[in-house]
């Protein structure tokens, strides 16, 4: 896979976000397979312990898709392709936030505050995820617990932005 880190100090080979989260998919019995589909575009399917991935999605799309397919394996039942039907939105928006519960934690946010990251922008990018995936995760910590109080941080939560004070 691409995006390996080789530590200069014993030259051991660090995985990326996405590697770990295969790997982590694997020890929950899902089999990750990337598959190239022929348009670029973020895509995944969870069907029956075997997550399907668009392999010509970078690194960070993979990352996203990958996680949300396992909120998907870990809540989802059924076939829920049709949205239009409440139940399917439902578990739909389920597997969203179990996505952002495990890749936009607070301890994974507060972590890259401490790493030097200032701003949403830099959060994202350290945590490895769009900004429009940050921007749900905003949304959902201010619906759960907007305000904050974590290792001499405040973070609140608003809507469309974080405060970090």
């Amino acid at each position: 896979m691409q995006g390996r880190k080789t530590n200069r100090l014993n030259g051991a080979i660090l995985m990326t976000r996405y590697e770990n989260l295969v790997c982590y998919a694997e020890n929950i019995g899902v089999e990750v397979i990337e598959v190239d589909y022929p348009a670029n575009k973020k895509y995944g399917r969870c069907i029956n312990g075997y997550i399907l991935i668009n392999a010509r999605m970078t690194e960070a799309e993979k990352h996203e898709v990958l996680s949300e397919e396992i909120g998907h394996y870990k809540t989802t039942f059924g076939i829920i392709t049709n949205l239009d039907d409440i139940r399917n939105l439902k578990q739909e928006i389920k597997a969203r936030d179990t996505s952002i519960q495990e890749i936009c934690s607070i301890n994974n946010i507060i972590a890259c505050i401490k790493k030097g990251a200032k701003d949403r922008y830099e959060i994202a990018e350290m945590l490895c995820v769009s900004d429009e995936l940050f921007g749900e995760a905003i949304k959902y910590h201010t619906r759960k617990n907007p305000i904050i109080f974590k290792d001499d941080l405040m973070l609140y939560f608003d809507e469309n932005r974080l405060v970090i004070i």
